[in-house]
């Protein structure tokens, strides 16, 4: 798990505030900043300016390579050019981790953020290219300082809260993942690829591009697996069935209903596990701040194909991935 520097769950609530952040910039002014997860990730860590100047600077590499160089030799729209552009950020997220390898310093902001940070760049570029480098950066920074502002009142009142308050043992449990957790990075990237590959083959979405590489890791655990499936089912009805009857909501601003009726059930669902079990099962262990995000976009694609070809999605490019990273982790690593 990365240390983020502050608790997982004062992560979620910050990832909450940067969704709803960068929801009200955009119906004010029409500005985006990469997605709606982006001011999240990046205020938690506007005190490592590093961090946040090397993720922007990736994203503008990314927008020139893409739009200099790539479409000019070949045609990208849409989903093809959001893949394009998550998967040359992620490139480039690689080759500045191998600098920070090779160099054996202690740089590891050269490395760039971490879970939904691997395709930051790659969506921040996204909007370069719809709005241009200077507003994109622009929102970018500020919802990203504004969230960061609300993310140290957070910090103060976490720190009045009642012990019990702050129970759940997110990180504290010992699991065996599927697979080495040191081919998470090509993990993710084979998992943008196989889910681009499926779209085009036989235009089936698989919640997201990033989900595959996470649900890999806990293949041989099934109950993790079942648990997140179920939270991304109760999302899809949560949001379809009752939020969209409810009001208008489309577009960014139903993703960033997602995403924050994932944090709500996860954590609630999370609450309900810990006391059942006492601890003893523990959802996503390691890799709690990620697991809303993957049942937000479990339900995304639900809600525009189905449930059921997102599920069989999910599954198709969750057992590829894991072949795949599972027999280069035996050969390389035993």
């Amino acid at each position: 798990m990365h240390d983020y520097g502050i608790p997982t769950e004062a992560v979620r609530m910050v990832l909450a505030l940067g969704v709803i952040i960068s929801i009200l910039v955009y119906e004010r002014w029409r500005l985006t900043g990469g997605a709606a997860v982006v001011a999240g990730y990046l205020g938690i860590f506007m005190d490592r300016p590093l961090y946040v100047v090397t993720t922007v600077l990736l994203a503008i590499g990314t927008y020139l390579l893409v739009q200099r160089f790539i479409a000019r030799r070949m045609f990208l729209y849409g989903r093809r050019r959001l893949i394009v552009m998550v998967t040359v950020g992620m490139v480039l997220q690689f080759v500045t981790g191998m600098i920070a390898f090779l160099t054996a310093r202690d740089i590891t902001w050269l490395v760039g953020l971490y879970g939904v940070g691997f395709v930051l760049p790659g969506l921040i570029a996204q909007d370069m290219e719809r709005q241009g480098v200077r507003l994109t950066v622009l929102t970018v920074l500020a919802t990203s300082a504004l969230t960061f502002l609300f993310l140290r009142n957070i910090l103060a009142i976490k720190h009045n809260l009642p012990i019990y308050w702050n129970s759940i043992a997110f990180e504290d449990k010992t699991i065996l993942y599927s697979y080495h957790t040191q081919f998470l990075i090509p993990a993710v990237v084979l998992s943008v690829i196989v889910s681009a590959v499926l779209f085009e083959w036989v235009q089936i979405r698989s919640g997201g591009f990033l989900t595959a590489g996470y649900l890999a890791l806990f293949v041989l655990q099934p109950l993790h697996l079942i648990f997140i499936v179920v939270v991304g089912v109760l999302v899809y009805f949560v949001v379809t069935r009752f939020l969209m009857h409810k009001t208008p909501i489309f577009g960014r601003t139903k993703f960033a209903m997602m995403v924050l009726t994932g944090l709500v059930l996860t954590w609630g669902l999370e609450v309900l596990t810990a006391q059942v079990t006492g601890n003893l099962f523990v959802p996503f262990a390691g890799f709690s701040v990620i697991s809303p995000m993957i049942a937000a976009l479990i339900a995304n694609d639900g809600e525009r194909q189905g449930l059921r070809r997102t599920l069989v999605g999910v599954a198709t490019c969750t057992l590829i991935v894991f072949i795949a990273v599972k027999s280069v982790d035996l050969l390389v690593l035993g």
